[in-house]
C-alpha cells in the first residue's frame, strides 16, 4: 500500500513561516489581530468578526505580553553586555586569544615536551568554538590544566586566561540571571506563538466560507494576512535618490519592538517614521543625519500599534539631492 503525500493545502501556512523566528510570528499576529479589528469596526452589524476576534485577540495579547517580556530583558542584558560578546570574539577565531594562547603554548612545550602540550591542550582549539558557555567553560579548563606551571611564560599565559575568565564569568551570570527572573521560557514563547497562529489558521477556514462566493474573495482573504511575513520573499534593502523637499511613502512592513533597521542618507538629513498611512508621519522620527551610519530598531518610532502603523515614510527638507540606503533585517 502505498503512502499518501503530505498534502500542503491541508496544513497550516502560518506556522511553518515562524518556526525559526519568533519576529515572524509576532508580525503575522500583529496584522491578523489589527485586521480583525479594523473590519468589525467597520462592519458593526457583521456578527462573524466580533467572533473572529474574541478567540484570535486574547492569543494574541498572550503571545506579545511574553514576547516583549522575554525579548524586552534579553535585549536589555545584551545591552548591558556587549563586553562580554566583544571578549568572547576576541578570542574565538584565527587571530583570536585562544589561537595565541595555543602557538605560545606549543613555542613552549610542543617539541620539548608534547604530553604536556597534549594536558594543556587536549582537545587543541576545539572547545574554543561554539556557545558561549562552551567557550568560558574552556577558559576555566584551560587555566586548570596549566596550574602552577614553572615556566615563567606559561605563569603569563595564565594570568591572561584568568583576567578573561575574571571578566566574562560574571557578566554571562548576570545575563543568565536576569534572563531567567522573566519567569518565561523561550518555549514559552513560541508556543504561545504557535497557538495564536494556528487560531489564525482556523479563523482563515471561516474566511473561505464567508467569501468563498465573493467575486473578489482572493483580496478578501489575503487582505486578513501579512503576506510579507508568510511568504518571506519581501524586499530588504532600499536605495533611493531623494529630491528636496519630499515625502516618499517607501514600504509596507508590519513589524515588532526589536525588529533591526538600518539607515544612511547622504547629501543631506532625512527622517523616517512608520505611519498608520501612506506618507503619514504619525510616529516619533528616526533621523539619519548626512553621512552617518544609523542602526537602530523600532522601538525608536515610539509606537505601539505594530499592525497599524505599517508605512516606512521618508521626509527630507534641506533643499538638496539626497542618496539613501533602507535596511530591514
Amino acid at each position: 500500500m502505498s503512502l499518501l503525500r503530505r498534502w500542503f493545502g491541508a496544513l497550516s501556512s502560518f506556522v511553518k513561516p515562524a518556526k525559526n523566528s519568533n519576529e515572524n510570528g509576532m508580525r503575522q499576529i500583529f496584522y491578523h489581530d489589527s485586521a480583525l479589528k479594523a473590519y468589525m469596526d467597520a462592519y458593526p452589524l457583521d456578527t462573524d468578526y466580533p467572533i473572529w476576534y474574541a478567540r484570535f485577540h486574547p492569543l494574541a495579547v498572550a503571545a506579545n505580553t511574553n514576547y516583549t517580556t522575554y525579548y524586552s530583558v534579553e535585549g536589555a542584558q545584551e545591552g548591558k553586555t556587549d563586553g562580554l560578546k566583544i571578549r568572547l570574539s576576541n578570542i574565538q577565531g584565527k587571530e583570536g586569544k585562544a589561537r595565541d594562547w595555543y602557538n605560545r603554548t606549543a613555542a613552549i612545550y610542543a617539541i620539548s615536551n608534547p604530553p604536556r602540550m597534549k594536558a594543556i591542550f587536549n582537545d587543541g582549539l576545539k572547545p574554543f568554538s561554539g556557545k558561549k558557555d562552551k567557550v568560558i567553560a574552556a577558559l576555566s579548563t584551560l587555566s586548570t590544566n596549566i596550574g602552577a606551571d614553572p615556566n615563567l611564560l606559561m605563569a603569563d599565559i595564565k594570568a591572561e586566561i584568568d583576567v578573561e575568565y575574571g571578566i566574562i564569568k560574571p557578566l554571562r551570570d548576570a545575563q543568565k540571571a536576569s534572563i531567567k527572573t522573566t519567569g518565561i521560557s523561550f518555549k514559552t514563547v513560541s508556543d504561545s506563538i504557535k497557538a495564536a497562529l494556528t487560531m489564525q489558521w482556523r479563523n482563515q477556514g471561516l474566511e473561505i466560507n464567508k467569501f468563498a462566493d465573493d467575486v473578489d474573495s482572493e483580496n478578501l482573504i489575503k487582505g486578513f494576512h501579512d503576506l510579507e511575513a508568510i511568504q518571506q520573499h519581501s524586499q530588504a534593502v532600499f536605495n533611493l535618490t531623494l529630491n528636496n523637499p519630499e515625502t516618499l511613502d517607501i514600504a509596507q512592513r508590519t513589524m515588532v519592538f526589536n525588529s533591526h533597521l538600518r539607515a544612511k542618507a547622504t547629501g543631506g538629513d532625512v527622517k523616517l517614521f512608520l505611519a498608520s498611512t501612506a506618507g503619514g508621519t504619525d510616529s516619533a522620527a528616526v533621523v539619519m543625519l548626512d553621512g552617518v551610519d544609523t542602526p537602530f530598531t523600532a522601538a525608536a518610532f515610539g509606537i505601539t500599534t505594530y499592525g497599524v502603523n505599517r508605512h516606512l515614510t521618508v521626509v527630507t527638507s534641506s533643499g538638496t539631492v539626497i542618496k539613501f540606503m533602507l535596511q530591514l533585517y
